[in-house]
């Protein structure tokens, strides 16, 4: 049986990275209808703090129309932009390359990574995986020096290729040509 909006609506205003019992609400009825319409609801009302990492978290997870992640991808938390890029890549939208690239040089760990990681290492990471090309690295020992080296390799590619990038949704792969 699922969550009342009254409370999805309550979980992702409690939501708290110290409060164990407040991430297991969210992360059991992620799939929840109300709790999925909860997270919209509150990405388009602007909400920020642990509540946007929580509603960002299961629309990546589980909404279905990607367009409210691209406002997110300006957002000052590294954790939100990295989210909401994967998710947009994930759906066939080319808009989340860009800023995945240039996470590639960003050494801030993100919030609510288990084990912690680093901004640039789940870029390159969501970059490798939706495309497939892991020659552009960088490898996860990277010093600052390879990861500049991989986002030049990166944006070469994407200036390379956006015009012809196709989305595989059955592969959930990106291809060029």
């Amino acid at each position: 049986m699922g969550i009342t909006p009254d409370d999805a609506a309550l979980a992702l205003t409690s939501f708290s990275f110290e409060d164990a019992e407040s991430q297991y609400v969210v992360h059991d009825h992620r799939s929840d209808a109300a709790l999925v319409q909860a997270a919209g609801e509150a990405l388009a009302r602007g909400v920020s703090g642990p509540e946007l990492w929580a509603a960002t978290w299961i629309w990546v997870n589980e909404g279905f129309d990607p367009a409210p992640l691209l406002p997110l991808l300006a957002d000052a938390d590294a954790s939100i932009r990295v989210m909401a890029a994967t998710g947009l890549i994930a759906r066939g939208r080319s808009e989340g390359f860009a800023p995945l690239i240039d996470e590639l040089s960003n050494e801030s760990m993100l919030v609510g990574q288990e084990p912690p990681t680093a901004a640039w290492a789940a870029a390159a990471e969501s970059l490798v995986r939706f495309t497939g090309v892991a020659a552009n690295g960088p490898p996860f020992d990277a010093d600052a020096t390879r990861r500049a080296l991989a986002q030049q390799r990166w944006r070469t590619w994407l200036d390379d290729n956006q015009a012809s990038l196709t989305f595989n949704s059955v592969e959930g792969q990106w291809h060029t040509g």
